[in-house]
Formats: structure tokens, sequence, C-alpha cells
């Protein structure tokens, strides 16, 4: 049989990895030794410098008739022959790589990291609790519409200072109408801000209102499986979100299909093989994160599988966690893992993934045990789907929605149907002990690493003198 080229010598090789490795070792060896031999000879001419010294300066009569030696101790067992193999001189365990203990410091992620810490330390504790919720501009003004920023914006946002701030088609009238609001709005606030718009292909919120022209939708783009299509699609809606000042999208669709689903929220998705969405979506990210943009992806674990829609009531999802592990994960997954900074949780109940029942938003099984600790993502800001639709505002006040979802594991509370009522429950629970101050600070790290990507951690330094006051 002719021999198989592809077929490899396993024992030659290993032959020459570990030839490889001994002559790593040896040179390893001689740097250790060589950088020895220096600290010596230093040490040992400093002593001498000293003697020296010393001796000159004492009065003749103080002079002691024997000086000891400084160069070597009474006992010092001898030094190896110089003609002895390097190889020889230690065993692999006593050898110290200098190199690898001498520390050049902190890397500037880790500055990073203890600037954003020291800066969310800053903060008041009840700027810190404002700081978890999305809210509508109605929502903290009290105004029924809003379509201007002006003084009562700015005396919402010095009491009030929230996390973000999530724009709709009502609160649009023309190009500079809007771009003027959110300009004001950011320079009203104490603390950055997350200026939000819900803007999916096909049928964004912006584009609709201000006719900025049509991309295309879920299902041209899945049908064609050009994931490029959705890279150059979402970079038309980076472009003018960019240019009205909106610096997140709360409009990206991990979701997946199952089966024959010709609902609504089918028409969202990209389709039903998880591979082909997780690239759909991921090159949806890159466009988003390459213009600056935060990319919020939804609504996980997979919502378009429920048996009705949340806005109306309680829905719930019968998939094995093997299922999702299979399909709607591995699309959350490749878009998480491209970069995207927020997750959206949904509101279905998923009993394969928390046994109580207990939706989504509000789930530690899910956001927590799940998400944070099975599947590592501990810098992802986990976002609640909105407070407001039915299948939570009908079963749950505002206030035992917000600190349930924060107990959970959820950093940011979108929409609370009536904010006061859960930014002071949730308040009140951090005061009392039921919600951990370190909870919150954690979550608010999050926050503000997202908030400052981009600064170095002397700029981020910088702001504590100039923020928050």
């Amino acid at each position: 049989m002719e021999e198989n080229k592809y077929l490899f010598d396993f024992e030659e090789i290993d032959e020459k990895l570990e030839a490889e490795r001994r002559e790593q070792r040896k040179k390893k060896h001689r740097q250790s030794r060589i950088i020895s031999w220096v600290v010596m000879a230093a040490l040992i001419c400093g002593a001498v410098v000293a003697g020296v010294f010393f001796i000159k300066n004492m009065k003749p009569d103080e002079v002691p008739e024997k000086v000891a030696s400084v160069s070597q101790p009474e006992e010092q067992e001898p030094l190896p022959s110089i003609d002895e193999p390097v190889e020889e001189w230690f065993v692999d365990e006593d050898i110290i790589d200098i190199p690898s203990i001498i520390s050049s410091g902190p890397s500037e992620e880790e500055l990073f990291a203890d600037a954003v810490t020291q800066y969310v330390a800053t903060m008041a504790e009840e700027d810190k609790v404002a700081g978890l919720f999305i809210t509508a501009p109605e929502q903290i003004t009290g105004v029924e519409k809003v379509t201007r920023a002006g003084d009562g914006t700015k005396t919402a946002l010095n009491k009030y200072a929230v996390g973000g701030i999530v724009y709709d088609s009502k609160n649009i009238e023309d190009k500079d109408q809007f771009k003027t609001m959110i300009a004001n709005t950011v320079s009203y606030a104490r603390y950055p801000l997350f200026t939000v718009i819900n803007e999916e292909l096909g049928k964004g919120v912006l584009a609709s209102a201000l006719k900025l022209g049509n991309t295309k939708n879920p299902t041209e783009i899945g049908e064609g499986y050009n994931p490029l299509d959705a890279y150059e699609n979402e970079t038309v809606i980076a472009d003018y979100l960019v240019e009205y000042g909106i610096n997140t999208n709360m409009g990206v669709v991990a979701d997946l299909i199952h089966g024959d689903d010709t609902t609504e929220a089918a028409k969202s998705s990209f389709g039903s093989e998880p591979v082909i969405v997780g690239q759909i979506v991921s090159q949806e990210i890159a466009a988003l994160t390459e213009k600056g943009i935060n990319a919020a992806v939804k609504f996980f674990p997979g919502q378009v599988a429920a048996s009705q829609d949340t806005a109306s009531g309680v829905a719930t999802v019968s998939l094995s966690k093997e299922e999702l592990q299979a399909s709607d994960f591995v699309s959350f997954k490749a878009a998480i893992d491209l970069g995207a900074a927020m997750v959206i949780v949904s509101h279905a109940s998923v009993p394969a993934l928390d046994e109580s029942m207990t939706p989504c938003s509000m789930s530690k099984p899910v956001m927590t045990d799940l998400l944070r600790v099975e599947m590592g993502y501990d810098d992802l800001i986990i976002v609640t789907d909105a407070m407001n639709k039915a299948a939570i505002s009908e079963y749950y006040d505002s206030k035992e929605a917000a600190v349930n979802a924060i107990k959970a594991g959820a950093d940011m509370v979108l929409l609370p149907e009536n904010f006061e009522e859960a930014y002071n429950g949730v308040l009140e629970a951090v005061k009392s002990g039921v919600i951990a101050k370190e909870r919150i600070d954690d979550s608010l790290v999050r926050i503000y690493k997202a908030k400052f990507n981009g600064l170095s951690s002397e700029e981020v330094l910088a702001k504590f003198s100039t923020e928050g006051e």
C-alpha cells in the first residue's frame, strides 16, 4: 500500500520538541546564572566600597586588627566548577526565571478597570441606584410627550441620574429637533448617559420617523445566507445613529425561528439555522461597534418559541436546555463573543432553566447562574426587557419587579411601569441591605466600562473632579 503522506512520525516529533525544550531550558539557565553573577558582583563591589569608606573614615585607634572578609561567609557551599555543564547546575524545580518574576506593573486594562471602580466609588448612593435604570424621557419629566430638552429635562436629570434614556417615534418630529434634543439631554446629564433606540433592520424607529431610507429586513437577509448583507445594512443604521447622537442600539435580534412560525416575533428573526443566524448577528455587532455604538442583543434565552408575546401576558418556552444550547444559545454566544455590550433578557419563563417558572428577566438561574457563571460573561451588561410589558406589569408592581430583577442579576432595568416607584423601591432595598451595596457597584462597574470604552485610565480618573458634582 502507498505510504500515506499525511501520517507523521510522532516519536521523531517528540524528540525534536524535547530537544527544543532542553535548549530553551539551557538558555534560561544561562540567563539566570548571568543575572545571579551580576547581582552577586554588584553586592560584593558595594560591600567593598562601603568597607573602604568606613575604614578610611575611622580614627587610627579604632581600626580593628583584622577586617572580616565581606566576600565569603564562613561556611559557604562551594560554587559549582566552571567546567561543569550549565544544565547540571540546577534541576528544573530550582530554576527561577527572573524576567518572569520582575513585574513591569499593572497593564492598562487593569488600570482602566481600577479607574472605573474608583469612579463608581465617588458616586452618591442615590445616583448609583438611578444609574441602573433606562427610562423614557416622559418617565423622569412627567411630561406626556417629550420632543424638547429644556429646563424640565435638566431638572429631572439632576434629580434622577438615570443610566440611559430610550427614545421612540413620538419623540421625533424632524432631524434638527431630534438632534438638538439628544445633544441638550446629554449636556444636562451629570454622568455619561446611554442614549438608546430600538433600531431593527427593516423596521427602524428613527429610519421610519425621519424617512432615512429602508434597510433589508431579516427575512431577506436570512434567506440570502449572506452575513455581509447584515454588515452593510447595519452600517447604514450605525451611521445615522452616530449623526443623531444615539450611542446604543437595542435592535439586534438573535432569536431563532422554531418550526413553521409566522408570528410577528418570527419576522424579526433571521431564520432557524443557529450558525447562520449567529454569523449574521455577529456582523450586525461588528458594524455597530466599529462606529462606537453599544450593541444590545435580544431576547435571551430565545423568545420566538414562546407561547405568546410577553407584551400580551405570561409566556412560556417549552424547549429543553439541550435544545436551547443547540439553537438560540449558538446565535447569542456568537453575538456576545464578537462584542455585544448588552444582552436583553426575555420575560418568558423557561422551566428547563428555572423550575420555579419565574420570568427570565427576574430569574437568578438564568441571569447569574447561566449567563454570568456557566457561560462566563462577567463584563456583559444584563438588561431586562421592558418592564411595562403585560407579562410583568400585570403580576408585579414596579418596586417588586425592579428589586427582584436586580437581586437576580440584572444590571439595568428597562422601562419600569412606574419609574419613581421602582427607583425608590430599589433605593430602599439597598439602604436596608436587601440588595447588597457591592451588588450595585458590580453592575455599575460593568455599565461604566461600556460608557468609558475608548478612554484611557488617566482620562477616566480625570473625570472625578468634573462629574457627579
